[in-house]
Formats: structure tokens, sequence, C-alpha cells
């Protein structure tokens, strides 16, 4: 539902190249969406691999650019997080999707989303896109008291305040590519289907 015009910047052998985006295909259900480029634009397609493959336990790395807090005027640094899997389930989202998803051992800080998952094994295969943190727990890490005295109306008054911080614990969720291969092959054959 952006306003502005959408375009799409990737990497080439002669440097980084831009495109306009003509057609965003939103999912029915999951958190992500095919962005369809002009048909004269042609890049290597970086990602192909049996998905369904991979599973709980094994390590995966996620790539993207997040935020970086204070530093608003500078350009997006590209970063590699490395964890595992976690978990696999079928996850329902408070913002309303619902799809297959994977848990990794990291939380995904903010403008990670989007990013491709890939496993170790084969970091030529997107195996996901982060999507959004599964917020798990608060655990309180410290607690502060402070007493202020104040003279009003030739009375003492001594007011004490607690202060309490928490940590909160997220892990990273990625809307998993294998349980939507038909959605996405309606769109985008996948290589060597003949399709």
């Amino acid at each position: 539902d952006a306003a502005a015009p959408l375009e799409v910047c990737f990497r080439t052998e002669s440097g980084v190249a831009a495109s306009p985006i003509v057609d965003v295909i939103v999912h029915p259900r999951a958190d992500v969406a095919l962005l369809r480029l002009p048909e004269d634009v042609a890049f290597d397609d970086m990602f192909a691999g049996d998905t369904s493959l991979y599973t709980w336990g094994i390590p995966v790395s996620a790539f993207g650019y997040p935020d970086d807090i204070g530093r608003a005027t500078a350009p997006p640094t590209p970063r590699f997080l490395r964890g595992n899997i976690q978990r696999m389930f079928s996850h329902s989202s408070h913002l309303g999707f619902e799809y297959d998803a994977a848990e990794l051992s990291f939380g995904a800080p903010g403008g990670l989303s989007g990013g491709p998952v890939t496993p170790d094994s084969d970091y030529s295969m997107a195996m996901g896109v982060v999507t959004e943190n599964l917020n798990v727990s608060r655990v309180l890490y410290s607690i502060s008291d402070s007493t202020v005295e104040a003279v009003r109306s030739n009375t003492t008054e001594r007011v004490t305040m607690t202060e309490k911080a928490y940590a909160v614990i997220d892990y990273a969720l990625v809307v998993l590519l294998d349980p939507i291969s038909a959605w996405l092959d309606e769109y985008i054959p996948y290589p060597g289907t003949g399709v």
C-alpha cells in the first residue's frame, strides 16, 4: 500500500543497478509479496534449491539492512546474522497472517524483515524470508529505588520511587517458502520445471 513509486536495487557484476517495480503480488495469508520487475531487466537468479530438505536445529544465516539507531543520515549497513532454527510451527500472527514458520535462535532487528534466510550448507538457496519478531518473555534485570525529600508547608515529605528495567527476549520468525511453493510457481516457475 506504499503511496510512492517503488524500486528495487540489486548487485550486478558492474556494480549496483536499480529498477522500477511494475507489480506487487501479495500472498493471501503469509506476510510475503513478490515484486515484479520490467521484462527487460535481466539478472541472475541467485536462489535455487529444495527448501523442504531443511528442518529444526540446522545452522542458518539471515542477511539484510537492519536499522542503525542514531545513524539516520548514514546509508544502510548490510549485516549478516547467524544462528539455528529452534522450531518449526504454524504461526498465526497478531497482524492477521497465517503461515508455516521457522523460529530462529536470534531476534530480528528492525529493518531485517524481508531479508533472505539460507542454510549454512547452501548460501545460494533462500529457504525463507524474515517477517517479524516473536516476543517470548520479559525478564526483570534491574531494580533501583530512589528517595526524594521535599519540605512543603513546614512538613517534610519523602517520596520513594522504584524503577524496574526489563529485557525483552525476541526470536525472529521466517516465512518458509516450500509450503507456499505452489503460489510462487504461479508467478515465478521454479527453474527446471518447464512451466
